[in-house]
């Protein structure tokens, strides 16, 4: 189901009334698996099942593991469906729950919890100096009723929205780019928040949860052995985010052909053997676009684990595979290649690579 259909036949279709067994609240319960070629493997996508009643205001979310899986707390991108099904807004937007046991570290404890959702939102939009952009919305208008205080926090909450007139929604291709754009948004607001909740205190009041990078302990294994130990019992943390890209990968190496296996070979993070072929495969999350940063851990990491993880004879045989949430850029790819790394990322779903990646069939 397109992007565009999903929408519009829960707009359409949603009636508070109607009860779970409407067609448009079974379409939100399985919104993960219809806006799945429109997310990131890295992200998670949800739609509104409701706690006890029905929601006034049904949505469908996509969160970053790493800040959050649900629409109650951290930050997240949403599509609000208006009370009165006339418009739809894509907003980023937060939770309110973490809130209401933080409000004492608020520069103004007195404030309600939209009113520090709305102080939190200004900073953020401020920061991410989105003037330039036209047709973006500071505020939304969910038209439910003013007594029902969730749609009022999804209204306090909202950073910057665009809107759409739920009969007239835009092709699926506009509807993608926004999705897009809003998702490219979302990772630089979570930085901006975080510089905030540093720089200013009291501004921000929702707990951070953004994975932080800490200086690691002291390791200088004095061989391979050693290094081996200490490694499998060093505790490494982990974006959320991995772990679903890995799983992926993995689907599509079973897919044409390939026997992935991440047991029993701790710290790496994938093998995978064909017709007598080994690949050592290192699985990375880009970050704001740093395919620098990406491609320079994915080096690092690869050629370590092949010298320490296997035997002296067999590293020469050993194959080295660097896969990616997203492109790193041709420079890097061809960095890689001249290391004889082949690379791989992710693209709506598609695997896409390196002309070794390629030659090797490990392409869609």
């Amino acid at each position: 189901m397109e992007l565009r259909e999903l929408l519009r036949s829960i707009a359409d279709g949603y009636d508070r009334e109607l009860g779970r067994g409407q067609p448009a609240m079974r379409l939100l319960e399985s919104a993960s698996e219809h806006i799945a070629d429109y997310v990131p493997v890295t992200h998670l996508a949800k739609g509104s099942t409701g706690v006890g009643g029905l929601p006034f205001v049904p949505w469908v979310a996509v969160f970053d593991p790493d800040e959050t899986d649900t629409a109650q707390r951290g930050m997240y991108v949403v599509y609000l469906f208006a009370a009165d099904g006339t418009r739809l807004y894509l907003s980023l937007n937060q939770g309110s729950d973490d809130l209401r046991n933080k409000r004492g570290k608020a520069r103004n404890a007195a404030l309600s919890v939209p009113q520090l959702l709305r102080t939190q939102a200004s900073a953020i939009r401020d920061r991410l100096a989105l003037s330039d952009q036209t047709g973006w919305l500071d505020g939304i208008d969910l038209r439910a009723p003013r007594d029902k205080q969730r749609p009022r926090n999804y209204e306090a909450g909202n950073i910057i929205a665009k809107a759409y007139d739920t009969k007239a929604l835009p092709e699926d291709s506009k509807l993608r780019t926004d999705l897009d754009s809003f998702l490219d948004l979302y990772a630089v607001a979570l930085d901006v928040r975080q510089q905030l909740a540093l720089t200013e205190p009291g501004v921000i009041a929702s707990p951070q949860r953004h994975p932080r990078t800490g200086r690691s302990e002291e390791f200088k294994p004095t061989d391979g052995r050693d290094y081996y130990v200490k490694i499998r019992a060093r505790d490494e943390r982990r974006s959320r985010k991995h772990v679903p890209l890995i799983a992926a990968f993995a689907e599509h190496l079973t897919d044409i052909g390939y026997k992935p296996s991440n047991q029993g070979i701790h710290p790496r993070d994938l093998t995978a053997t064909k017709d007598g072929q080994h690949w050592l495969i290192e699985v990375k999350v880009v970050r704001r676009g740093d395919g620098q940063q990406a491609s320079r851990e994915a080096v690092a990491q690869l050629l370590e684990y092949r010298r320490f993880c296997y035997p002296d004879e067999d590293q020469l045989h050993v194959r080295m595979l660097a896969v990616f949430s997203e492109s790193i850029g041709p420079a890097f790819v061809a960095h890689l290649e001249s290391l004889s790394i082949a690379s791989m990322w992710a693209q709506e779903k598609r695997w896409l690579g390196s002309p070794s990646a390629l030659a090797a069939g490990l392409c869609s």
